[in-house]
This record gives C-alpha cells, structure tokens and sequence, in this order.
C-alpha cells in the first residue's frame, strides 16, 4: 500500500445522536435513540447541570486518557 493510500484510510466511529432539551416539568433532558431503536432519557434537576458538566469534564480527560493508551498498544 502506497502512503498516500494509507494517509486516506481512517475509522470513523458510530456516534448516536444526543437531543438535549428543557422538560415540560422544568428539568434539563438528555434523550439518545440507539441504533438498535432503544431510547435512552436522563431528567436532570436544574440545580445539579453544573455539578454534571463538571463531572462529564472530568470523565473526558480520563476516556481520552483510556483511547490514548489504547491506541499505543495497537
């Protein structure tokens, strides 16, 4: 394989869709359809989205943390 065709090969992950929206009730929620058609719905008290964003942060350093360590064992 030439590098010109090795520099246009790439993976490109299945990403569902995220729909973040207000509640009726007055909480934020996050719903995901997956590809085998399964909803999933969080509720979150207005009060806690900054302490989830915090943690969403945090748990994106360690998953890029994961996928970098992934990718040198390959």
């Amino acid at each position: 394989m030439s590098d010109r065709e090795e520099a246009t090969s790439f993976v490109i992950e299945q990403r569902d869709k995220i729909e973040i929206y207000t509640g009726d009730k007055g909480h934020v929620v996050l719903k995901q359809d997956s590809y085998t058609g399964e909803e999933s719905v969080i509720w979150i008290h207005p009060d806690d989205v900054a302490a989830v964003i915090r943690y969403l942060e945090a748990a994106r350093t360690e998953a890029y943390e994961i996928r970098k360590q992934g990718a040198g064992d390959a």
